[in-house]
């Protein structure tokens, strides 16, 4: 839920993949940021990457 409506607020300020991509850090937690790092993070090149890690770790 958290990233459709991020992905919506950004969209709706006339931003794009490459925006939300570069400020997906400022708007997450120190926790969230957690995931990110370490051998895995090697794997996220683009958006559709980091959505998917994203959703696959915080899925419930």
């Amino acid at each position: 839920m958290w990233l459709r409506t991020y992905n919506i607020a950004v969209k709706a300020a006339s931003g794009n993949n490459d925006i939300m991509a570069a400020y997906f850090p400022v708007m997450m937690s120190r926790q969230g940021l957690n995931c990110f790092e370490g051998p895995s993070s090697r794997s996220i090149n683009n958006w559709k990457d980091l959505c998917t890690a994203f959703v696959n770790h915080f899925q419930a």
